[in-house]
């Protein structure tokens, strides 16, 4: 049984949707556990003396 390319990218937009979606997920996941972590520590970012060559 072979599949035509229109099933093959079918299954490949799937996965990237699929992919785009998780990785807004863990994006928004990693902003919300930034924010419990310095909300739990009672930081803020103007506080930090951080080095600007990390971002």
């Amino acid at each position: 049984m072979t599949q035509t390319p229109n099933q093959e990218s079918n299954i490949l937009g799937k996965f990237t949707s699929v992919l785009g979606l998780l990785g807004a997920a863990l994006f928004f996941a990693g902003w919300i556990y930034r924010w419990s972590y310095f909300y739990f520590f009672q930081l803020e970012v103007n506080t930090l003396d951080l080095l600007h060559s990390l971002f």
